[in-house]
């Protein structure tokens, strides 16, 4: 775990870490429902309010969860922000970090890489995207225990149906665009690398709806 500490440690050094305690305040609130249900004990879950625009959160091996002020602002209420950060919590508590993590580590032995850069190696492995079952797994667990806690299905749904609007709004935006050749990289810096991805939006979407679907009525 010391290892893990010094791989925050470097992540939080290498990027803006925003001083806003009231926001932090609010992301760990938002959390903590969602930390309760948590089956790994041992974890203990820390999060940071990172300065970056882009629509975007990521999480690493030993419960280090970081947000995006961009994410903060595109959200409009907590039931969105929460649904992103059970999905984040989800990766962790899956394990799905774990795995990337011990890529990296094996990887970090045979090229000797600094501690510092196999911080943003891990960085850039979650950035890449987890698998298409995983995000699908951790979209599950997100949404189940955001059902225990009382959540609504529009309150489940409602961040992932206007990421889709915002996706497809983009796209068209793009397509309209007079200089073809900087509309990939622009849209793509607009809606940022981690949610870039991410398993096709509808898809995502008629999944979550069939978990929301099983709830008793």
């Amino acid at each position: 775990m010391h290892g893990v500490r010094r791989a925050d440690k470097a992540m939080r050094e290498q990027s803006k870490v925003l001083d806003d305690p009231a926001a932090l305040q609010r992301i760990e609130r938002l959390a903590a429902a969602l930390v309760q249900q948590r089956r790994r004990r041992e974890i203990e879950y820390t999060f940071a309010l990172l300065d970056d625009p882009q629509i975007n959160a990521c999480s690493i091996l030993g419960g280090h969860i970081f947000v995006n002020k961009g994410l903060l602002d595109f959200t409009v209420s907590d039931a969105e922000l929460q649904s992103v950060l059970g999905h984040e919590i989800g990766h962790v508590e899956l394990k799905h970090c774990a795995r990337r993590t011990t890529y990296a580590v094996r990887t970090s032995e045979i090229t000797s890489v600094t501690m510092g850069n196999l911080a943003s190696m891990l960085h850039s492995l979650i950035s890449v995207g987890y698998s298409e079952d995983e995000e699908f797994d951790a979209d599950e667990w997100g949404a189940r225990r955001m059902m225990s806690i009382g959540r609504s299905d529009e309150e489940i749904l409602s961040f992932t149906r206007r990421f889709n609007k915002f996706l497809s709004d983009q796209e068209i935006e793009a397509d309209a665009a007079a200089k073809p050749d900087t509309v990939v990289g622009a849209v793509h810096q607009q809606i940022g690398d981690h949610f870039q991805t991410h398993p096709p939006g509808e898809e995502r979407l008629r999944r979550l709806e069939s978990v929301t679907s099983t709830r008793k009525r």
